[in-house]
């Protein structure tokens, strides 16, 4: 892959996604990466929140911010491209018929949205890197995390 992901460490798995981690010096908070699957569809998305403590505040839902500066939300509310922040490996969330559906799990087809996962992890992390920059300054975090 090109890009790679910033200096954060792999603290957890959880729902099935992978959770990073750094500590911000300059706000005293934790900064964390959310690569996170849906539990329906054949796509994946990032988020970003921010908090004292050092365990993803799961308890806070996308979009929250409290007044203590804490923060959780998905990286579309800081893409350049306008998007709704989800990496499709195939279309399974645009059918609505059941053959359809049925069709994306033949072994081609599986095949063929397994192919494309690493191009659009590479694809998210290229994204990655000036949207996590929004999300820092617009949580008062240091940008250079």
């Amino acid at each position: 892959m090109a890009a790679t992901l910033p200096a954060f460490s792999k603290t957890k798995t959880a729902f099935g996604g992978l959770i990073y981690r750094k500590r911000d010096d300059t706000s005293g908070r934790y900064i964390f990466l959310f690569l996170y699957p849906s539990p329906k569809y054949d796509r994946f998305t990032v988020e970003f929140a921010a908090s004292a403590s050092p365990d993803f505040p799961f308890g806070m839902l996308p979009g929250d911010r409290p007044s203590d500066g804490g923060a959780r939300t998905r990286i579309r509310s800081f893409l350049e491209q306008k998007s709704d922040g989800w990496w499709r490996a195939n279309k399974s969330d645009e059918l609505l018929e059941i053959a359809a559906l049925m069709n994306l799990r033949s072994g081609e087809q599986v095949a063929a949205a397994a192919a494309r996962i690493p191009q659009l992890v590479n694809d998210v992390f290229v994204q990655l890197q000036p949207a996590l920059s929004r999300f820092l300054i617009a949580v008062g975090a240091s940008p250079n995390v």
